[in-house]
Formats: structure tokens, sequence, C-alpha cells
């Protein structure tokens, strides 16, 4: 196994955004990201992501950097930094920032034999509630267990207050 090594979780991005095709951000998809901005005044904490993907017009398709917003998934107990590389789902696609739950930290790492970033801290999906029989990820449940656990809709709320904010201010 060959693997490419980053010096940063933007470098990494950039090489994704050159020599990639993502999705179109679409609910219960997965996009490589990274974490911009941690608010830690909330609960849970709220990450800024820049995430990329597949921007469709009607002459050209391009691959570029949205901006995001998530919350770690309740099942990765790892720490995560501004600068860190991860996997997100995407939970709702909004106008500016689309939320949803990073699942997964990557490694600076990518295997090139199959062109993925090796993985910090897996959610176990034999262990995880969150993995159904066939061991696909359930958006539906972890957004609704989400919304249980944090009723009102903190992310929205809070994306709101960091749009009004921060509206300027590029992530």
């Amino acid at each position: 196994m060959v693997q490419l090594h980053f010096k940063s979780g933007d470098h990494a991005l950039e090489y994704l955004e050159k020599y990639s095709t993502p999705n179109s951000i679409i609910p219960n998809q997965t996009y490589y990201g990274v974490v911009k901005f941690i608010d830690k005044s909330s609960s849970p904490e709220v990450y800024m992501l820049e995430i990329i993907a597949l921007k469709k017009s009607l002459l050209k398709s391009k691959t570029k950097r949205f901006s995001a917003a998530g919350i770690k998934h309740a099942e990765l107990s790892i720490n995560l930094e501004e600068g860190d590389l991860v996997i997100w789902g995407c939970l709702k696609k909004k106008n500016p920032f689309s939320s949803g739950v990073i699942v997964n930290k990557c490694e600076l790492k990518m295997d090139d034999s199959n062109s993925n970033f090796i993985v910090s801290n897996e959610i176990n999906a034999n262990n995880s509630s969150y993995y159904n029989k066939d061991k696909i990820f359930d958006y539906e449940r972890a957004e609704d267990e989400a919304i249980a656990e944090y009723p009102g809709s903190p992310l929205d709320k809070i994306l709101d207050k960091m749009m009004k904010s921060q509206s300027k201010k590029k992530y």
C-alpha cells in the first residue's frame, strides 16, 4: 500500500479539489472537509467546516468548496481541532450552510490504492446503533436522536446567530 502524506488538512482538501469528483451536496451523503472554526459556547459544540462538493450548473459541473456546519457524532470519541481533516455527513441541505454530523476524523495520509484517507477514529459499524443491518449509516436515526437530545434544533439557532455575526467572514 502506497500512501500519500499531506502537510495539513487544507493541503489534503486542495488535492481532493483538484483530483477527485465528489457528489453534489445532498442529505445522507458524506464529504471530506476541514474544521475551520469551533463554537464552544454552545452544547453541543458546533463545528464550521469547509467541504468540497460538486457544484452543478447548466453548462458545466465543477468541484468547489462550500461552508458547512456540524456537530460531532455522539460515538466519535476523538477530540477535534481547527485544521483537522474530517468526514462530514449531510443531514440538511440549506443555504448558506448545510448542516450535518462529523462521523470520522482522518489522518493526513491517503491510501493510493483506493484514494481514501486513513481514518483516525472510526465509528465501529458492528457496535454502533447508528448503522443498520447492512452496515450503512442511518442518517435519519442520527438526526432524530440529535433533535431529541438537543430539543429546539439548536444547530439551526446557532447557524442563524453565526450567519448574522459572521456574514462577511469567509471560512
